[in-house]
């Protein structure tokens, strides 16, 4: 009995010794920089975003109202012994309800990556500080069917694959139909977004039209691409006004760092999971945040014309 009066008795200065400290959840005020970069293979202009770390009085980060945004840095980009500096500039801010000040950002024009080279950046502060960081531009993928893929399939789903040189990196498929439309005096070219997949949503089927894999292949159901093809003219009772000139599906290759992001954040993530400790995935040496780069590629697809021409549209001879 005494040994348990004694347990007990040391629980109850233990406790009282943990009330007595305060608990503060903030820890010492650092200021940190952070560099957001990501270079498209598909555009010559290219946005840095470059901000800083910012401390409130009490515990509600969204008491700040000063953009934390970073001024007059100087940030260039190399390619083997090219340098190109990135300008600054700013745009009118939509939603005013935290930060009424313009967008500030930076940018570079007329800049091309090509497939396989390394790319670093640097950025200098105003009070010394230096952000640094390197991406390898993707490769180009190689379509596993010929310049050129008939669709629909005779199954219930057609499939398009490739493959690639690199391994480790993932892809963001997009399947697309070209088609115009004559609205009585010019012909408007148009483009139809397939879904790629459908996924439930607080009870409601919403489409999916881009998908993040590791899998070299995008496939999709004949009758996604058959409800599509229906809604290019929905509504309207003249279906000879409408030419369907061809699809593709737009293959996007995320880099190493991006491919690494991904995984960071959505790796062993199902429906009845639930992510407490969501890694904070940065390559930028001295600071945070995301230096990297994709390509796209696009692959042709061809669509039969008796499909085609079942909708009451027309094809290219």
């Amino acid at each position: 009995m005494k040994t348990v009066k004694n347990l007990i008795l040391l629980m109850l200065i233990i406790a009282s010794a943990g009330c007595e400290e305060e608990f503060d959840p903030k820890s010492q005020f650092l200021e940190r920089y952070s560099l957001n970069l990501i270079i498209q293979a598909d555009t010559t202009t290219h946005i840095a975003i470059l901000k800083r770390s910012y401390n409130v009085e009490g515990y509600d980060p969204y008491q700040n109202t000063v953009d934390p945004a970073v001024l007059n840095a100087d940030i260039r980009l190399w390619r083997d012994d090219e340098v190109y500096t990135f300008k600054d500039s700013i745009i009118a801010r939509y939603d005013t309800s935290r930060y009424n000040t313009p967008v500030h950002f930076y940018y570079l024009n007329d800049f091309s990556p090509v497939p396989g080279e390394v790319l670093q950046i640097k950025v200098e502060l105003n009070n010394g500080k230096k952000l640094t960081a390197s991406t390898k531009v993707p490769l180009d993928i190689d379509v596993n069917y010929g310049s050129n893929i008939i669709i629909p399939s005779e199954t219930d789903k057609s499939a398009i694959g490739w493959s690639s040189r690199e391994s480790g990196n993932y892809y963001v498929s997009r399947l697309k139909i070209y088609y115009k439309k004559n609205d009585g005096v010019k012909d408007l070219f148009l483009t139809k977004n397939i879904p790629l997949d459908y996924k439930t949503v607080k009870n409601e089927t919403v489409p999916v039209y881009a998908l993040v894999s590791k899998t070299q292949m995008c496939s999709f159901k004949n009758d996604d691409l058959t409800k599509a093809m229906r809604e290019i003219s929905e509504g309207d009772e003249n279906k000879s006004r409408y030419t369907v000139l061809g699809g593709s599906v737009e293959v996007l290759v995320l880099d190493n760092n991006l491919s690494t992001y991904y995984t960071s954040t959505h790796a062993n993530i199902d429906e009845l999971s639930v992510n407490l400790d969501q890694s904070d995935f940065s390559n930028i040496q001295g600071g945070y945040g995301l230096f990297a780069s994709y390509i796209k590629n696009r692959i042709n697809l061809v669509f039969l014309p008796a499909y085609v021409t079942t909708f009451g549209y027309s094809t290219l001879p």
